[in-house]
C-alpha cells in the first residue's frame, strides 16, 4: 500500500490540476465567444440542469444564465475545485459590479455529474450572504 500511495497521490493531483484548468478555460470562454462551442465538447447533449434544487433545463439554459450574468457586469472568480471519480465541484466567488453590489449571491458551487468523462448532470447552488 505504500508503494501504491505516491503514485495514487500523483494522479488525484493531476486531475485535480485539469479540472481547474478545465474550470478557467470554462470561465474564460463564458465571457467570450468560445462558450457555446465549450459546452458542445465538454457536456453531454442530455445533460440536465438543476439550479437551487429544481430541474431547469438541459445545457442550453446555461448559455442564458451566463449571457445575463455577464452582461450586468458580473465576474466569475474560481476559488476551489474538487475531483472525485465522478464528479467535479466548482466552487466561484461572483465578482459583482460597483454600481450594482448586491446582483448576484456571493458564490455559486457547480456540481458537475460525469459520464464517459463530460457533464452529464450539472447541478448550481447559490451560497447566500450569511449577514443576510
Amino acid at each position: 500500500m505504500r508503494e501504491s500511495s505516491p503514485a495514487a497521490f500523483e494522479d488525484s493531483r493531476a486531475r485535480t490540476e485539469a479540472a481547474r484548468t478545465e474550470a478557467e478555460e470554462h470561465i474564460r470562454a463564458s465571457r467570450d465567444d468560445g462558450f457555446a462551442g465549450l459546452i458542445r465538447e465538454r457536456f453531454r447533449p442530455d445533460t440536465s440542469l438543476t439550479l437551487s434544487g429544481s430541474l431547469t433545463s438541459d445545457s442550453t439554459f446555461l448559455h442564458t444564465m451566463v449571457d445575463y450574468t455577464y452582461g450586468a457586469g458580473v465576474r466569475l472568480r474560481l476559488r476551489a475545485v474538487t475531483v472525485g471519480r465522478d464528479l467535479i465541484v466548482w466552487e466561484t466567488d461572483f465578482i459583482n459590479p460597483p454600481d450594482q453590489p448586491e446582483h448576484c449571491p456571493p458564490a455559486l458551487v457547480w456540481l458537475h455529474t460525469l459520464r464517459e468523462g463530460r457533464t452529464q448532470r450539472l447541478r448550481l447552488a447559490y451560497q447566500q450572504d450569511p449577514a443576510a
